[in-house]
């Protein structure tokens, strides 16, 4: 849906995007082909490349080795449209390692009209990201830190799990509009 908006007497057209569930991308197929780029940090691509799933591409994306160094995926979970990694870079200068945590937004979609199957938004705990249910035996895995940002969404993360009394995320029951309970609605 586009609205017009006039700014001292020129008209110009601003994208008004519905996201259901802030965890989701603006849908491409609904944007004009002028603004296909309007998903902001977001990656789109019409295959999997070989790749049985989104987790599976994923790890394979974020393990690799350079002339900087090294990454690897050390334990990564996808939990609904939320992929978790834990994540190992080592240096080659100084051989210094870190395991931090990487979390992805995810947009799946095998049908999709335009061919774009699947899209991801990655940023790492260090951006503070909203999505705090990472699994406890993936927070055990990373380093310490003094980033102010990982340090809170780690607490976060705790704080769901104490919350969620220990019960695993895939035995929790999901309404469409988010909401999470011990038992299914009937």
């Amino acid at each position: 849906m586009l609205r017009w908006r006039v700014r001292s007497r020129r008209a110009f057209v601003v994208p008004s995007i519905s996201v259901s569930r802030h965890r989701r991308a603006p849908r491409r197929a609904h944007l004009p082909s002028i603004l296909k780029g309007a998903a902001m940090g977001w990656l789109y691509m019409q295959s999997l490349g070989g790749h049985a799933g989104p987790r599976d591409y994923l790890d394979a994306q974020f393990t690799f080795e350079n002339a900087e160094g090294r990454s690897r995926v050390l334990r990564s979970a996808l939990l609904g449209d939320t992929y978790y990694a834990a994540v190992e870079q080592q240096r080659r200068n100084g051989g210094e390692s870190a395991v931090f945590a990487l979390v992805c937004l995810t947009d799946y979609n095998p049908r999709d009209v335009e061919g774009f199957v699947f899209g991801y938004k990655d940023m790492t705990e260090h951006m503070g990201p909203c999505e705090s249910d990472c699994p406890e035996d993936m927070l055990d895995l990373l380093t310490p830190t003094d980033r102010p940002y990982a340090i809170a969404w780690r607490a976060r993360c705790r704080g769901t799990l104490r919350r969620g009394a220990g019960r695993p995320h895939k035995n929790r029951h999901r309404h469409p509009d988010g909401l999470a309970t011990a038992s299914p609605l009937r």
